[in-house]
């Protein structure tokens, strides 16, 4: 018999109680966990996503198994969202939103100093921009792929894009989730990642909520699709 775990959802005064699963509920915390903000809590935790295409365009010394990878992971992510956002990789750099600099981190800190030290030896990192606190229009990251191995060079591709598109937080919750904080190379998304994508990509999600706001928006979509 399925288990069921009960959330109580005030709509007036009398309660009514909403049964969910408990996947589900994982499903509800793990957003607020991962889609609000960022780990270090200095910016605002609200949902944040892209509101117009992302315009990818990679650069270095990408192979052409990387790029292979990148075509990849935009079609996952692109086959996941429902609100309209799509991933396009361009050949196009002045047209491009989003820069992929495969490089080392000197490279990267020397185009945008403005970002870091030359000195760090970081093997990836990205950074977003937006506007109206919450709409990403920009964004860069690069891929130091001298350090560690392709797979290893492929999970940061993956981890860091989807960072990028407003999935910005890690967790210790799941091990083999791309957002887990610990030291994992993971080259595919699980199910709870594919659920975070679809989420904050679903018609119903918009930038700006807060986590109550964005707990009770997900148990509607949650609901609304049994």
């Amino acid at each position: 018999m399925l288990l069921l775990v009960v959330i109580a959802a005030c709509k007036n005064k009398n309660e009514d109680f909403i049964r969910i699963d408990p996947y589900d509920k994982q499903v509800i915390d793990y957003f607020e966990q991962i889609a609000l903000g960022f780990s270090d809590g200095s910016i605002s935790q609200i949902t944040r996503k892209w509101k117009a295409p992302m315009k990818v365009y990679m650069s270095g010394s990408p192979s052409e198994p990387l790029k292979n990878e990148l075509n990849k992971i935009v079609t996952e992510i692109n086959s996941i969202a429902t609100d309209g956002f799509q991933i396009e990789v361009t050949e196009d750099s002045l047209g491009a939103n989003f820069d992929i600099i495969i490089g080392t981190a000197k490279q990267y800190y020397t185009i945008f100093p403005s970002q870091g030290d030359t000195t760090s030896t970081f093997a990836g990192n990205y950074y977003i921009y937006w506007h109206n606190k919450s709409n990403i229009f920009y964004g860069n990251m690069f891929i130091d792929v001298t350090q560690g191995t392709f797979s290893y060079s492929t999970f940061l591709l993956r981890r860091l894009l989807t960072n990028a598109i407003g999935l910005t937080n890690q967790s210790h919750e799941y091990q083999n989730s791309i957002f887990y904080s610990g030291w994992e190379t993971v080259n595919s998304y699980q199910r709870i990642d594919k659920d975070m994508i679809r989420l904050l990509y679903h018609p119903d999600m918009q930038t700006g909520w807060n986590a109550e706001v964005a707990r009770t928006k997900v148990l509607n979509i949650l609901m609304n699709e049994k």
